[in-house]
């Protein structure tokens, strides 16, 4: 897939970044009289950052593509998130942050998913 998609919704355009973290979670350990202990307690999951912009030839077109987002990722399930050239993920929207700046139509975007159970 070519084209990234959250549930039903396909983005008109693609972000201009994806960024994908993952790590372990490692907590430390002081043991008195001895150095200090390390444990991994495991992968975290994956959390995806996107940054974007919905735009249009109009505010109104524009928005509409924001409210179509919205829509689609309100449920409090996880759905599936498909990342170009990248298996799809199940995910939940943490975050979604819209800046508005001059005349409306472009609608600049961050989005955080993190990975779900699906």
């Amino acid at each position: 897939m070519n084209t990234m998609q959250f549930r039903d919704f396909i983005f008109p355009h693609n972000p201009q970044s994806i960024t994908i973290r993952s790590g372990n979670r490692v907590v430390s350990h002081l043991c008195p009289g001895h150095a200090e202990s390390t444990q991994n307690l495991g992968g975290e999951n994956r959390v995806v950052t996107c940054k974007g912009a919905f735009f249009g030839r109009s505010y109104t077109e524009a928005v509409s593509q924001l409210e179509r987002f919205r829509a689609a990722s309100a449920n409090e399930r996880p759905g599936l998130l498909f990342i170009p050239g990248l298996p799809p993920i199940h995910a939940h929207l943490k975050e979604l942050a819209v800046e508005a700046s001059g005349n409306g139509e472009i609608l600049p975007y961050t989005m955080v998913f993190v990975e779900g159970n699906g």
